[in-house]
């Protein structure tokens, strides 16, 4: 970028002190730049790390929430899985004795 000196202050400063002047603020430009870019980076990068820690530990917390979340889900499929097979034990015993009455009343009538 070109730094422009005024002519009064060119005339006091002579042709060399003015274009050291231009370069030492072109310097401080850019040196400024630079600050604020670094600056800005490690804001930028303070605020990922401190975003990226924050939805480790949710993660963590909603890992932890599923799993008690599955193991209680876990005890009812348990009970209600052995509720059925009771149930069914229960309905196969009466047709089965059903089956059995059936079948003697058949065969006591074919050997009457």
């Amino acid at each position: 970028m070109f730094t422009s000196i005024p002519k009064p202050i060119r005339d006091k400063l002579g042709d060399q002190g003015a274009e050291s002047l231009a370069k030492m603020l072109t310097e401080f430009e850019n040196y400024l730049g630079e600050s604020i870019i670094n600056q800005s980076d490690y804001r930028f990068e303070k605020a990922l790390t401190q975003s990226s820690s924050q939805l480790r530990q949710e993660m963590a917390a909603m890992r932890a929430e599923l799993r008690e979340d599955m193991a209680a889900m876990k005890a009812d499929l348990r009970v209600e899985m052995e509720k059925n097979k009771s149930s069914t034990i229960r309905w196969m015993f009466i047709f089965w004795v059903g089956q059995i009455g059936v079948l003697t009343s058949i065969l006591f009538a074919f050997f009457r």
